[in-house]
Protein backbone atom coordinates (compact mmCIF):
# COMPACT_ATOMS: atom_id res chain seq x y z
CA UNK A 1 0.00 0.00 0.00
CA UNK A 2 2.81 2.42 0.88
CA UNK A 3 4.54 1.70 -2.42
CA UNK A 4 1.29 2.26 -4.35
CA UNK A 5 0.60 5.59 -2.63
CA UNK A 6 4.19 6.71 -3.18
CA UNK A 7 3.97 5.76 -6.87
CA UNK A 8 0.82 7.84 -7.32
CA UNK A 9 2.46 10.77 -5.52
CA UNK A 10 5.54 10.59 -7.78
CA UNK A 11 3.46 10.38 -10.97
CA UNK A 12 1.34 13.39 -9.99
CA UNK A 13 4.41 15.42 -8.96
CA UNK A 14 6.31 14.63 -12.17
CA UNK A 15 3.24 15.42 -14.26
CA UNK A 16 2.92 18.79 -12.49
CA UNK A 17 6.53 19.52 -13.52
CA UNK A 18 5.69 18.68 -17.15
CA UNK A 19 7.51 15.35 -16.86
CA UNK A 20 10.87 16.90 -16.08
CA UNK A 21 12.77 15.49 -13.14
CA UNK A 22 16.48 16.42 -13.37
CA UNK A 23 18.59 14.56 -10.81
CA UNK A 24 21.13 17.39 -10.93
CA UNK A 25 18.72 19.14 -8.63
CA UNK A 26 19.67 18.07 -5.09
CA UNK A 27 16.04 18.17 -4.03
CA UNK A 28 15.09 15.69 -6.75
CA UNK A 29 18.06 13.47 -5.87
CA UNK A 30 16.92 13.12 -2.26
CA UNK A 31 13.39 12.47 -3.47
CA UNK A 32 14.62 9.64 -5.69
CA UNK A 33 16.71 8.24 -2.80
CA UNK A 34 13.64 8.02 -0.57
CA UNK A 35 11.53 6.46 -3.35
CA UNK A 36 14.14 3.84 -4.24
CA UNK A 37 14.55 2.99 -0.54
CA UNK A 38 10.83 2.26 -0.17
CA UNK A 39 10.81 0.15 -3.33
CA UNK A 40 13.85 -1.80 -2.15
CA UNK A 41 12.22 -2.31 1.27
CA UNK A 42 9.18 -3.83 -0.43
CA UNK A 43 11.42 -6.08 -2.52
CA UNK A 44 13.47 -7.08 0.54
CA UNK A 45 10.26 -8.11 2.31
CA UNK A 46 9.99 -11.18 0.08
CA UNK A 47 10.49 -14.21 2.40
CA UNK A 48 13.26 -15.62 0.19
CA UNK A 49 15.68 -12.85 1.24
CA UNK A 50 15.03 -13.53 4.91
CA UNK A 51 15.59 -17.27 4.48
CA UNK A 52 18.70 -16.77 2.35
CA UNK A 53 20.53 -14.68 4.97
CA UNK A 54 18.71 -13.22 7.93
CA UNK A 55 21.65 -11.00 8.96
CA UNK A 56 21.89 -9.39 5.51
CA UNK A 57 18.11 -9.04 5.41
CA UNK A 58 18.02 -7.32 8.81
CA UNK A 59 20.91 -4.92 8.18
CA UNK A 60 19.64 -4.12 4.69
CA UNK A 61 16.17 -3.42 6.08
CA UNK A 62 17.58 -1.06 8.72
CA UNK A 63 19.84 0.74 6.24
CA UNK A 64 17.04 1.26 3.72
CA UNK A 65 14.71 2.54 6.44
CA UNK A 66 17.34 5.07 7.53
CA UNK A 67 17.86 6.17 3.91
CA UNK A 68 14.12 6.63 3.49
CA UNK A 69 13.86 8.83 6.59
CA UNK A 70 16.87 10.92 5.55
CA UNK A 71 15.74 11.28 1.95
CA UNK A 72 12.20 12.21 2.97
CA UNK A 73 13.45 14.85 5.44
CA UNK A 74 15.66 16.43 2.79
CA UNK A 75 12.77 16.27 0.33
CA UNK A 76 10.63 18.26 2.78
CA UNK A 77 13.28 20.95 3.34
CA UNK A 78 11.86 23.01 0.48
CA UNK A 79 8.30 22.55 1.69
CA UNK A 80 6.36 24.40 4.35
CA UNK A 81 7.09 23.93 8.02
CA UNK A 82 3.80 22.06 8.49
CA UNK A 83 5.00 19.25 6.17
CA UNK A 84 8.05 18.66 8.33
CA UNK A 85 5.90 18.82 11.44
CA UNK A 86 3.58 16.10 10.09
CA UNK A 87 6.61 13.96 9.29
CA UNK A 88 7.98 14.40 12.82
CA UNK A 89 4.58 13.51 14.27
CA UNK A 90 4.54 10.32 12.16
CA UNK A 91 8.02 9.40 13.39
CA UNK A 92 6.93 10.13 16.96
CA UNK A 93 3.87 7.88 16.65
CA UNK A 94 6.05 5.15 15.17
CA UNK A 95 8.53 5.48 18.04
CA UNK A 96 5.76 5.41 20.65
CA UNK A 97 4.10 2.31 19.20
CA UNK A 98 7.49 0.61 18.98
CA UNK A 99 8.10 1.38 22.65
CA UNK A 100 4.67 0.19 23.78
CA UNK A 101 4.35 -2.93 21.67
CA UNK A 102 7.97 -4.08 21.41
CA UNK A 103 10.18 -2.58 24.10
CA UNK A 104 7.75 -2.92 27.03
CA UNK A 105 6.97 -6.62 26.30
CA UNK A 106 10.71 -7.24 25.85
CA UNK A 107 11.48 -5.75 29.28
CA UNK A 108 8.62 -7.64 30.92
CA UNK A 109 9.23 -11.09 29.42
CA UNK A 110 12.97 -10.92 30.04
CA UNK A 111 12.40 -9.98 33.69
CA UNK A 112 14.47 -6.81 33.47
CA UNK A 113 14.22 -4.47 36.47
CA UNK A 114 12.00 -7.03 38.26
CA UNK A 115 14.68 -8.60 40.46
CA UNK A 116 14.17 -12.06 38.94
CA UNK A 117 17.48 -12.33 37.15
CA UNK A 118 18.04 -12.41 33.42
CA UNK A 119 17.58 -15.10 30.77
CA UNK A 120 20.57 -17.39 30.32
CA UNK A 121 21.24 -19.46 27.22
CA UNK A 122 23.07 -22.76 27.80
CA UNK A 123 24.58 -24.05 24.58
CA UNK A 124 25.76 -27.60 23.92
CA UNK A 125 26.87 -29.14 20.65
CA UNK A 126 26.54 -32.23 18.48
CA UNK A 127 29.85 -32.80 16.74
CA UNK A 128 31.54 -35.22 14.39
CA UNK A 129 35.26 -35.77 13.96
CA UNK A 130 36.84 -34.98 10.63
CA UNK A 131 38.79 -37.98 9.33
CA UNK A 132 41.18 -35.84 7.27
CA UNK A 133 42.32 -33.49 10.05
CA UNK A 134 41.94 -32.83 13.75
CA UNK A 135 39.23 -30.23 13.24
CA UNK A 136 35.79 -31.06 14.58
CA UNK A 137 32.64 -30.30 12.63
CA UNK A 138 29.62 -28.99 14.52
CA UNK A 139 26.45 -30.56 13.15
CA UNK A 140 24.02 -28.81 15.52
CA UNK A 141 23.91 -26.48 18.50
CA UNK A 142 21.36 -27.08 21.25
CA UNK A 143 20.28 -23.93 23.07
CA UNK A 144 18.31 -24.02 26.30
CA UNK A 145 17.03 -20.58 27.35
CA UNK A 146 16.15 -20.28 31.06
CA UNK A 147 13.43 -17.68 31.60
CA UNK A 148 12.80 -15.41 34.61
CA UNK A 149 9.09 -15.45 33.72
CA UNK A 150 7.17 -18.36 32.14
CA UNK A 151 6.16 -17.77 28.52
CA UNK A 152 3.36 -19.40 26.55
CA UNK A 153 4.70 -20.69 23.23
CA UNK A 154 2.47 -22.31 20.63
CA UNK A 155 3.74 -25.05 18.33
CA UNK A 156 5.62 -23.67 15.34
CA UNK A 157 6.36 -20.25 16.81
CA UNK A 158 9.82 -18.68 16.94
CA UNK A 159 11.76 -16.14 19.00
CA UNK A 160 14.37 -13.55 18.07
CA UNK A 161 17.42 -14.20 20.23
CA UNK A 162 20.08 -11.64 21.19
CA UNK A 163 23.35 -12.94 22.70
CA UNK A 164 25.77 -9.98 22.88
CA UNK A 165 28.73 -11.86 24.38
CA UNK A 166 29.08 -14.51 21.67
CA UNK A 167 31.36 -12.45 19.43
CA UNK A 168 32.68 -8.93 18.90
CA UNK A 169 29.75 -7.88 16.73
CA UNK A 170 27.02 -10.13 18.13
CA UNK A 171 25.68 -7.22 20.20
CA UNK A 172 24.39 -5.85 16.88
CA UNK A 173 22.78 -9.13 15.80
CA UNK A 174 19.55 -10.93 16.56
CA UNK A 175 18.45 -14.15 14.94
CA UNK A 176 15.10 -15.99 14.69
CA UNK A 177 15.02 -19.56 16.00
CA UNK A 178 12.08 -21.96 16.07
CA UNK A 179 11.22 -23.14 19.58
CA UNK A 180 11.39 -26.94 19.60
CA UNK A 181 10.00 -27.35 23.12
CA UNK A 182 6.25 -27.41 23.70
CA UNK A 183 4.02 -27.54 26.77
CA UNK A 184 0.32 -27.18 27.43
CA UNK A 185 0.96 -24.17 29.68
CA UNK A 186 3.67 -21.51 29.96
CA UNK A 187 7.28 -22.73 29.75
CA UNK A 188 10.09 -21.90 32.17
CA UNK A 189 12.69 -22.89 29.58
CA UNK A 190 12.71 -22.80 25.80
CA UNK A 191 14.75 -25.22 23.71
CA UNK A 192 16.17 -24.40 20.28
CA UNK A 193 17.86 -26.52 17.61
CA UNK A 194 20.36 -24.37 15.72
CA UNK A 195 22.00 -25.12 12.38
CA UNK A 196 25.53 -23.66 12.21
CA UNK A 197 25.65 -21.65 8.99
CA UNK A 198 26.50 -17.93 9.17
CA UNK A 199 26.20 -15.01 11.52
CA UNK A 200 25.27 -15.75 15.13
CA UNK A 201 24.94 -19.51 14.62
CA UNK A 202 28.43 -19.69 13.08
CA UNK A 203 29.90 -17.77 16.02
CA UNK A 204 28.20 -20.17 18.44
CA UNK A 205 29.79 -23.16 16.72
CA UNK A 206 33.26 -21.83 17.54
CA UNK A 207 32.63 -22.56 21.21
CA UNK A 208 32.31 -26.30 20.57
CA UNK A 209 35.99 -26.98 21.31
CA UNK A 210 35.78 -25.04 24.57
CA UNK A 211 32.54 -26.71 25.66
CA UNK A 212 33.56 -30.28 24.89
CA UNK A 213 30.88 -32.60 26.26
CA UNK A 214 29.50 -29.90 28.58
CA UNK A 215 27.85 -26.59 27.74
CA UNK A 216 28.66 -22.89 27.68
CA UNK A 217 26.39 -20.21 29.11
CA UNK A 218 25.61 -16.73 27.78
CA UNK A 219 23.50 -13.78 28.82
CA UNK A 220 20.59 -13.55 26.40
CA UNK A 221 17.48 -11.52 25.64
CA UNK A 222 14.62 -12.49 23.37
CA UNK A 223 11.52 -11.10 21.72
CA UNK A 224 8.47 -13.12 20.90
CA UNK A 225 7.12 -15.63 20.50
CA UNK A 226 6.29 -14.70 16.92
CA UNK A 227 4.45 -16.44 14.12
CA UNK A 228 1.23 -18.38 13.61
CA UNK A 229 0.39 -21.88 14.80
CA UNK A 230 -1.61 -24.34 12.71
CA UNK A 231 -4.79 -25.79 14.24
CA UNK A 232 -4.30 -29.59 14.14
CA UNK A 233 -7.28 -30.73 16.20
CA UNK A 234 -9.66 -31.87 13.47
CA UNK A 235 -7.62 -34.23 11.29
CA UNK A 236 -7.69 -38.01 11.55
CA UNK A 237 -4.41 -38.55 9.69
CA UNK A 238 -1.47 -36.14 9.89
CA UNK A 239 1.61 -36.39 7.67
CA UNK A 240 4.61 -34.25 8.67
CA UNK A 241 7.28 -33.80 5.99
CA UNK A 242 10.67 -32.31 6.88
CA UNK A 243 14.13 -32.12 5.38
CA UNK A 244 17.35 -31.27 7.19
CA UNK A 245 16.82 -28.77 9.99
CA UNK A 246 13.18 -28.45 9.03
CA UNK A 247 12.75 -31.06 11.76
CA UNK A 248 13.00 -28.18 14.26
CA UNK A 249 9.65 -26.79 13.08
CA UNK A 250 8.03 -30.24 13.05
CA UNK A 251 9.02 -31.38 16.57
CA UNK A 252 6.74 -29.06 18.63
CA UNK A 253 3.72 -29.91 16.48
CA UNK A 254 4.29 -33.62 17.00
CA UNK A 255 4.67 -33.08 20.75
CA UNK A 256 1.35 -31.25 20.76
CA UNK A 257 -0.37 -33.92 18.64
CA UNK A 258 0.84 -36.80 20.82
CA UNK A 259 -0.33 -34.93 23.92
CA UNK A 260 -3.69 -34.24 22.28
CA UNK A 261 -4.14 -37.89 21.33
CA UNK A 262 -3.76 -39.10 24.90
CA UNK A 263 -5.79 -36.28 26.46
CA UNK A 264 -8.68 -36.78 24.03
CA UNK A 265 -8.40 -33.27 22.60
CA UNK A 266 -7.27 -34.37 19.14
CA UNK A 267 -9.04 -36.43 16.47
CA UNK A 268 -5.82 -37.84 14.97
CA UNK A 269 -5.46 -41.62 14.84
CA UNK A 270 -2.21 -41.65 12.84
CA UNK A 271 0.87 -39.41 12.89
CA UNK A 272 3.59 -40.04 10.32
CA UNK A 273 6.89 -38.15 10.15
CA UNK A 274 8.84 -38.31 6.88
CA UNK A 275 12.30 -36.82 7.34
CA UNK A 276 14.85 -36.50 4.52
CA UNK A 277 18.50 -36.03 5.51
CA UNK A 278 21.83 -36.05 3.72
CA UNK A 279 23.85 -37.98 6.31
CA UNK A 280 23.75 -39.67 9.70
CA UNK A 281 25.27 -36.55 11.27
CA UNK A 282 21.98 -34.68 10.79
CA UNK A 283 20.13 -37.46 12.60
CA UNK A 284 22.55 -37.29 15.52
CA UNK A 285 21.80 -33.60 16.02
CA UNK A 286 18.08 -34.25 16.55
CA UNK A 287 18.25 -37.79 17.93
CA UNK A 288 17.30 -36.81 21.49
CA UNK A 289 14.26 -34.91 20.19
CA UNK A 290 13.01 -37.97 18.30
CA UNK A 291 13.66 -40.21 21.31
CA UNK A 292 11.58 -37.88 23.48
CA UNK A 293 8.72 -38.12 20.99
CA UNK A 294 8.85 -41.92 21.06
CA UNK A 295 8.88 -41.90 24.86
CA UNK A 296 5.86 -39.58 24.98
CA UNK A 297 3.97 -41.95 22.68
CA UNK A 298 3.42 -44.66 25.27
CA UNK A 299 1.47 -47.83 24.52
CA UNK A 300 -1.59 -47.67 26.81
CA UNK A 301 -3.83 -47.04 23.81
CA UNK A 302 -1.49 -48.20 21.06
CA UNK A 303 1.08 -46.09 19.29
CA UNK A 304 0.15 -43.15 17.08
CA UNK A 305 3.62 -42.06 15.85
CA UNK A 306 5.56 -43.60 12.96
CA UNK A 307 8.86 -42.19 11.68
CA UNK A 308 10.37 -42.71 8.22
CA UNK A 309 13.90 -41.37 7.69
CA UNK A 310 15.26 -41.15 4.14
CA UNK A 311 19.03 -40.91 3.88
CA UNK A 312 21.19 -40.71 0.78
CA UNK A 313 24.22 -42.57 2.16
CA UNK A 314 22.30 -45.45 3.78
CA UNK A 315 23.82 -48.81 2.86
CA UNK A 316 20.59 -50.80 3.25
CA UNK A 317 17.37 -50.25 1.33
CA UNK A 318 15.13 -50.46 4.42
CA UNK A 319 16.11 -50.79 8.06
CA UNK A 320 13.45 -50.85 10.81
CA UNK A 321 14.56 -49.59 14.20
CA UNK A 322 13.24 -48.69 17.63
CA UNK A 323 10.72 -50.39 19.86
CA UNK A 324 7.88 -51.98 17.86
CA UNK A 325 9.74 -50.91 14.69
CA UNK A 326 8.20 -47.44 14.72
CA UNK A 327 11.29 -45.93 13.05
CA UNK A 328 12.30 -47.05 9.55
CA UNK A 329 15.37 -45.94 7.60
CA UNK A 330 15.20 -45.83 3.80
CA UNK A 331 17.77 -45.22 1.11
CA UNK A 332 17.26 -42.40 -1.37
CA UNK A 333 14.54 -39.76 -1.61
CA UNK A 334 10.88 -40.11 -0.56
CA UNK A 335 8.17 -40.73 -3.13
CA UNK A 336 5.87 -37.97 -1.91
CA UNK A 337 3.06 -38.78 -4.33
CA UNK A 338 2.83 -42.36 -3.11
CA UNK A 339 3.19 -41.40 0.56
CA UNK A 340 0.44 -38.76 0.38
CA UNK A 341 -1.81 -41.16 -1.54
CA UNK A 342 -1.51 -43.83 1.15
CA UNK A 343 -2.09 -41.38 4.00
CA UNK A 344 -5.13 -39.85 2.26
CA UNK A 345 -6.67 -43.31 1.79
CA UNK A 346 -6.63 -43.97 5.54
CA UNK A 347 -5.43 -47.52 4.93
CA UNK A 348 -2.80 -47.32 7.67
CA UNK A 349 -5.07 -45.92 10.38
CA UNK A 350 -5.42 -48.53 13.11
CA UNK A 351 -8.28 -48.68 15.56
CA UNK A 352 -6.99 -49.76 18.98
CA UNK A 353 -9.20 -51.54 21.56
CA UNK A 354 -8.48 -48.82 24.10
CA UNK A 355 -8.81 -45.93 21.69
CA UNK A 356 -9.33 -42.90 23.95
CA UNK A 357 -11.82 -41.30 21.54
CA UNK A 358 -14.83 -43.46 20.71
CA UNK A 359 -15.51 -43.18 17.00
CA UNK A 360 -18.89 -43.78 15.36
CA UNK A 361 -18.89 -47.06 13.48
CA UNK A 362 -20.86 -45.60 10.57
CA UNK A 363 -18.48 -42.70 9.88
CA UNK A 364 -18.05 -42.23 6.15
CA UNK A 365 -14.64 -42.18 4.49
CA UNK A 366 -15.62 -38.87 2.88
CA UNK A 367 -15.58 -37.26 6.34
CA UNK A 368 -11.97 -38.23 7.01
CA UNK A 369 -9.60 -35.26 6.91
CA UNK A 370 -5.85 -35.45 6.28
CA UNK A 371 -3.33 -32.74 7.07
CA UNK A 372 0.05 -32.53 5.33
CA UNK A 373 2.55 -30.28 7.13
CA UNK A 374 5.76 -29.33 5.34
CA UNK A 375 9.05 -27.82 6.46
CA UNK A 376 11.27 -28.73 3.57
CA UNK A 377 13.14 -27.29 0.61
CA UNK A 378 11.49 -25.26 -2.14
CA UNK A 379 11.75 -28.04 -4.74
CA UNK A 380 10.12 -30.53 -2.39
CA UNK A 381 7.33 -28.10 -1.53
CA UNK A 382 6.60 -27.64 -5.24
CA UNK A 383 6.18 -31.41 -5.63
CA UNK A 384 4.04 -31.64 -2.49
CA UNK A 385 1.76 -28.77 -3.58
CA UNK A 386 1.19 -30.41 -6.96
CA UNK A 387 0.35 -33.73 -5.32
CA UNK A 388 -1.98 -32.29 -2.68
CA UNK A 389 -3.98 -30.44 -5.37
CA UNK A 390 -5.05 -33.78 -6.80
CA UNK A 391 -6.39 -34.90 -3.40
CA UNK A 392 -8.37 -31.82 -2.42
CA UNK A 393 -11.65 -33.67 -2.94
CA UNK A 394 -10.46 -36.23 -0.42
CA UNK A 395 -10.20 -33.46 2.18
CA UNK A 396 -6.41 -33.23 2.18
CA UNK A 397 -4.98 -29.90 3.32
CA UNK A 398 -1.41 -28.61 3.00
CA UNK A 399 0.15 -26.40 5.68
CA UNK A 400 3.60 -24.90 5.08
CA UNK A 401 5.22 -24.15 8.43
CA UNK A 402 6.82 -20.86 9.50
CA UNK A 403 10.38 -22.16 9.15
CA UNK A 404 11.52 -23.56 5.81
CA UNK A 405 15.09 -24.89 5.36
CA UNK A 406 17.32 -23.80 2.52
CA UNK A 407 18.14 -25.89 -0.53
CA UNK A 408 20.50 -28.36 1.08
CA UNK A 409 18.80 -31.62 0.15
CA UNK A 410 19.40 -32.80 -3.38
Amino acid sequence: MSVALLTVHIIVAVQAQKFTFPLRDLHNLFTMTAAISVGALALFSIPWFRQWSYEIFLRGHQLLAALFVYGTWQHLEARSGSSKMYFLVALGVFGLTTFLFQLVPLLYRNGLFAGRGYPRAEVSFSIKSNEHNERIDVTAAHVRVSLPRPVQVEAGQYINLWMPAVSLWSWAQTHPFTVTSWAKGPQNTMELLVQPCRGLSAHLARYATKAGETSVSFFALFTGPHGMSEDVRHYESILVIASGFGIAAAIPYMKKMIYGYYTRTLEARRLHLVWQVESRAEITGAEHLLNNLLEDDYKDYGYILNISIYMGDLAMEKLPSGQHKRVCFYQGAPDYRNIISVEASGALIKRQPGDPIKRLTNIRDEQRRTLVMASTTGKNRDRIRETVRSYLRQRVKLSELEYQPTESIH
